[in-house]
């Protein structure tokens, strides 16, 4: 972070009267922020910071939890729901994503984040490399935005068991309108809201480099487009608050149905023929 952009947070959260000082605080406005970026962006321990900072470890802590809770609270001004009417420029401006991933609105997968765990529960967040880490299920926007993060779970955890807690627990997951959908990888089930790529299919970039770049089937197009699109343009969105949810539709509190895996995987199939047909004319 930049010396303007820290200064430009620390003025931001102090105008809002969101880090009110006390005439007699010995912790600055200035330190409150710095300890925290430190402690978020730096992996440094609140120990580290007390030594740094020269202030006693409960201060620490307390103004820590007092910077994060003032970001949360600015957090709705600077978040807001994007439009799902038309698509995003970075789609419909590509002939090689749209028409074919127009209803498109984000991609998300897990990612590895270590983790400070206590001894009693080290084993199910060590990895087989030996290191300790989280499984955290991220989705990302057109942008290059976290949009929405789900923290907390081992890192041995499986993406699609993150998921399934994420939906039917966590009531602020970030649910979609009817027709739109996120990009996942194979790691994920391919149904209602949720486009996987094919399984049995190349799908990594490295697997099209060279002489291997020439398709053979549909769904080989389709593999290639997906993994482009969502390592290249990748996006994550919360949906429009006047756009109706119906939760229970959406993931039942329980796994997919037959129905909605085969309806998504009508729409997959449709878009790899459309891609086939178009780039392949007779």
């Amino acid at each position: 972070m930049t010396k303007p952009c820290f200064y430009a947070l620390v003025d931001a959260l102090t105008s809002r009267g969101l880090l009110p000082q006390g005439q007699t605080s010995r912790v600055t406005s200035i330190e409150e922020v710095a300890l925290f970026i430190q402690t978020v962006g730096m992996h440094k321990r609140h120990r580290d910071n007390m030594e740094c900072f020269q202030h006693s470890l409960e201060t620490i802590n307390r103004r820590f939890h007092r910077v994060f809770s003032a970001l949360c609270a600015m957090a709705p001004e600077l978040i807001t729901p994007p439009n799902f009417m038309e698509p995003h420029p970075r789609v419909a401006n590509n002939p090689d994503f749209y028409p074919y991933f127009k209803d498109c609105v984000g991609a998300m997968d897990g990612t590895l984040v270590p983790a400070w765990v206590p001894r009693v529960d080290q084993h199910r967040y060590r990895l087989r490399n030996g290191r300790l880490a989280q499984n955290v299920l991220t989705i990302c926007d057109f942008n290059m935005n976290f949009t929405y993060v789900y923290t907390g779970w081992e890192g041995s955890a499986a993406d699609a068991h993150v998921l399934d807690n994420a939906v039917s627990q966590y009531p602020k997951f970030s649910f979609l309108p009817i027709g739109k959908y996120y990009l996942v990888d194979a790691g994920f089930t391919n149904y209602q809201y949720f486009l996987a790529p094919y399984r049995g299919t190349r799908y990594h970039l490295p697997e099209w480099r060279g002489q291997g770049h020439r398709y053979r089937t549909p769904q080989d197009m389709f593999n290639h487009a997906h993994s482009r699109f969502s390592n290249d343009d990748i996006i994550f969105n919360q949906p429009d608050e006047d756009t109706p949810i119906d939760m229970d539709s959406f993931y039942h509190r329980g796994h997919p149905t037959n129905s909605e895996i085969e309806a998504q995987r009508t729409i997959r199939d449709s878009i790899a023929m459309q891609m086939w047909a178009d780039n392949h004319p007779n």
